[in-house]
């Protein structure tokens, strides 16, 4: 994995999770039923889209405007999948661990929520008390549950994660047939921008068409 995609992973990660645990303390204080308000779901996954791409986006310049299909991906996902699984992490903590009576208040909130959708498409009173029971016996903000939610969750993002990267995935014309390059390059005094220059380079080289070997001496 190039060095520029992961170092921004983490960074644009640590971004969105802090976004996502600002946002969440915020309706914590206000109004704890905000933590179920659709409209603001909405956004924070807005957020974080945008986010995500800045990402790639941010990515993609430093490696001189090509990217190829699987490190688009890569950039796109790896600060989300960072991002939401602190946000997950939170929720366990304030509402799993310091707060629990917050955290009935919102799953008693949701049942009564699934309960009015249900009714609203005519579930049958037999599924309707099924499905009730396994949530009124479920530990909606338990680490298990939230680990569960966090795998689920990420699997909604799939689509959006395969369309992010055919969008701004661009092969560089020079390695669009198979080539086998080596570059030898005599850096002097220049020990503190090796690894920059390392990335720089593996990030613009890397290609399912091209092998290549970089030699500092």
């Amino acid at each position: 994995m190039s060095q520029v995609i992961k170092k921004n992973a983490i960074t644009y990660g640590i971004i969105i999770g802090v976004i996502a645990i600002l946002v969440t303390t915020i309706a914590y204080v206000i109004d704890i039923n905000l933590l179920i308000n659709v409209w603001l779901g909405i956004g924070i996954i807005a957020v974080c889209i945008i986010i995500g791409i800045i990402a790639v986006v941010s990515s993609k310049k430093v490696m001189g405007g090509y990217m190829s299909f699987k490190q688009a991906f890569t950039a796109f996902f790896l600060p989300l999948a960072l991002g939401v699984f602190i946000q997950f992490i939170y929720n366990y903590i304030l509402l799993g661990v310091i707060d629990t009576e917050a955290g009935e208040v919102i799953k008693q909130q949701t049942i009564e929520n699934n309960i009015k959708m249900m009714q609203g498409f005519n579930t049958p009173a037999d599924k309707m008390k099924e499905a009730i029971e396994e949530m009124q016996n479920s530990d909606t903000y338990g680490l298990l549950n939230q680990l569960n939610a966090y795998v689920f969750f990420m699997f909604l993002y799939v689509i959006i994660w395969l369309s992010v990267a055919v969008v701004f995935r661009k092969i560089n014309p020079m390695f669009e047939n198979q080539m086998n390059l080596s570059k030898t390059i005599p850096p002097i005094n220049e020990e503190e921008l090796l690894s920059e220059q390392h990335s720089c380079f593996t990030g613009l080289m890397a290609s399912p068409s091209c092998t290549f070997a970089i030699i500092f001496i």
